[in-house]
């Protein structure tokens, strides 16, 4: 079993890897170890940590769906939504749900549309994943 350090921006990104990715690339021969790095440091202040990630945990809601498909019909895929701070897909969900919570809800809607529909969907996502894995096949 290989084991492979995963540089995350928070607690958003660490959840992905142990709810997610971990899941999926340990019956491959790779584990996922995830490390928070502080992004920035104010002195005085809690270390900053960033987070960009979104959403299908909102199906029973109509509207919610309709505005999240219609951000999503204007890009190729989803990783091109992720544009700025203001429009990171987790502002652009909360706008649409404001109860949302990235740390629950975004790894909730991850876990339903499974990895290998992310993969399909996110070619660099794709790209790092098939290297994980050539990595984990590898003597």
């Amino acid at each position: 079993m290989k084991r492979a350090l995963v540089l995350v921006e928070g607690p958003t990104e660490e959840r992905v890897i142990n709810a997610c990715l971990r899941p999926y690339l340990e019956p491959r021969g790779m584990v996922l170890v995830p490390k928070i790095v502080a992004t920035k440091r104010t002195i005085g202040a809690a270390h900053h940590k960033g987070a960009r990630l979104a959403p299908s945990v909102f199906k029973d809601d109509e509207t919610v769906v309709s505005e999240i498909a219609a951000i999503a019909s204007k890009h190729a895929t989803p990783e091109d939504i992720d544009d700025g701070p203001d429009t990171a897909p987790s502002k652009r969900v909360k706008r649409a749900f404001p109860r949302y919570q990235k740390t629950v809800h975004g790894i909730e809607a991850l876990k339903s549309i499974g990895v290998d529909r992310i993969r399909e969907a996110c070619p660099h996502f794709a790209s790092w994943l098939g290297a994980l894995e050539a990595i984990a096949a590898a003597p």
